[in-house]
């Protein structure tokens, strides 16, 4: 009754200030019954909302912010003061055209930044956000957070990905489902989320470069296996020798490194770094084996596909020599099916003309034998009279 009574006192101040007409003032009222129901199930705003906000439900223009991925791909959505979380995951959802959903959220990604200098990798948190929290406080939130006057400033932005893997989810076979499950499982590893032994290390990180390279088109391109092993032997002593270095240093300072050693641990000697430095020799030594064998699989696998190859264009020449021929016989059998109804024709014409002929004949014998019968019997007569 209370809100019927507002509604009402508000309607005639809309039209006498603001010039609306009774259409916009049934939509704005339409768009407000909703929000009302929205925030029914939803709960209050925490933030009241600020202009834009205001002016973009006077003037019903939808806001837009962006969404990203954990590969750093990003979408646009669009809300206004009454979308929350999970409006957003089903708008996104829908863009990006993946039906299996249902176990994807909106998390708030937050990293810290002092000064000018970038965040590490690894120097961020992902926090589940409630599926009934609106987008319009989270953002004001975001905002607030970067207030360079605060000192130590983060950095916060939403991020799509899974709540958790399942064993059901291998059952799912909807290719942006996988792929989005591709991609954090690699962001959850880079990070150090999976730790496993070398062996499996070493497996992963050759199917991982045969998935950027792709597969190979020539076995001449096997040699790629060596440069890319020699590439990450290279890479990886050249960050353990700087990490060394470094620890060398610190060590004879009595410091503390910043970063890579917590202040709780022991101060790194020469003996451990040497021993984790022959560790991953073995271990490039092993993923370097692994990596020529696969590709020794796939150049003799390229070889076998090449010679069926072969195998298969011989068997389409003979095949298409032996329809040349049948194209040739079949074509004299035309031809003598032609030359034989033609003299069949001939045939039955000349027939056709011998039998006219008999006919004829077998005429002009009965006028014969009828003319000498017709003499005979005038002679006959004439001797009589005689």
């Amino acid at each position: 009754m209370e809100l019927m009574i507002t509604t009402r006192k508000i309607v005639p101040t809309l039209q006498v200030e603001h010039g609306l007409a009774d259409s916009d003032i049934q939509v704005l009222a339409l768009n407000t019954l909703n929000a009302l129901k929205h925030s029914v199930k939803a709960g209050p705003r925490h933030i009241i909302p600020g202009h834009e906000e205001i002016e973009a439900l006077l003037t019903r223009r939808k806001l837009t912010t962006i969404v990203f991925f954990l590969d750093e791909t990003f979408e646009e959505i669009t809300y206004d003061m009454s979308t929350t979380v999970v409006d957003v995951v089903q708008q996104l959802a829908g863009l990006i055209k993946l039906s299996s959903y249902s176990n994807f959220s909106l998390f708030e990604c937050c990293k810290v930044v002092t000064g000018s200098k970038a965040p590490d990798l690894g120097n961020e948190e992902y926090i589940g956000l409630d599926e009934n929290k609106y987008i319009g406080d989270l953002l004001v939130e975001f905002k607030a957070a970067k207030d360079p006057s605060k000192g130590e400033m983060l950095h916060y932005k939403l991020i799509f990905k899974k709540k958790l893997f399942r064993e059901t989810d291998e059952a799912v076979i909807e290719p942006m489902f996988v792929q989005l499950s591709y991609v954090q499982m690699q962001h959850d590893y880079i990070l150090g989320n999976y730790p496993i032994g070398r062996d499996d290390a070493a497996q992963l990180s050759a199917l991982q470069i045969l998935a950027e390279i792709g597969f190979l088109n020539t076995p001449e391109s096997c040699s790629l296996g060596e440069e890319i092993c020699v590439a990450l032997q290279t890479h990886i002593n050249d960050v353990m020798l700087r990490r060394y270095s470094k620890a060398r240093s610190v060590a004879a300072s009595g410091g503390s490194l910043n970063g890579d050693i917590s202040s709780n641990s022991k101060p790194p000697n020469m003996e451990l770094y040497e021993k984790h430095v022959q560790e991953l020799s073995k271990l490039i030594e092993e993923f370097q084996k692994n990596v020529d064998q696969l590709l020794e699989e796939l150049c003799v696998k390229k070889k076998q596909e090449e010679k069926m190859q072969e195998e298969l264009d011989d068997l389409k020449e003979s095949l298409k020599a032996d329809k040349q021929n049948l194209d040739a016989v079949t074509s004299d059998c035309n031809k003598l099916l032609s030359l034989c109804n033609e003299k069949d024709k001939e045939l039955q014409a000349a027939i056709l003309n011998k039998r006219n002929m008999e006919s004829r004949m077998s005429k002009l014998n009965i006028a014969v034998i009828e003319n000498t019968a017709k003499k005979d019997f005038i002679f006959d007569e004439t001797v009589i009279y005689a």
